[in-house]
């Protein structure tokens, strides 16, 4: 094999394949991507008054939410960020 072959082989493999897993990646992380339209208040007042009013998929989500520890609507950095115990340095 020619020497301008075997460093043409060398660069497209340390380019392609790189970029290929990157691309791979990118294409997983995209199907694992789930569009949700963001939970109203009143929604989620339906949801913690009377569910049944509210769609099954919100319902089971909701309930799926709180088994998990997770807060419904994407709204957990809100209350994570309230402060446990006020306690501050006088």
């Amino acid at each position: 094999m020619a020497l301008g072959a075997s460093y043409t082989i060398f660069g497209v493999g340390v380019i392609c394949i790189p970029v290929a897993l990157a691309l791979l990646c990118c294409i997983c992380w995209r199907l694992d991507f789930q569009l949700s339209s963001p939970i109203d208040e009143e929604t989620m007042t339906a949801l913690r008054t009377e569910p049944q009013k509210v769609d099954k998929y919100l319902q089971i989500e909701y309930a799926k939410s709180w088994l998990d520890g997770r807060f419904a609507g994407e709204q957990w950095q809100q209350s994570r960020d309230i402060p446990i115990l006020h306690i501050t340095a006088s």
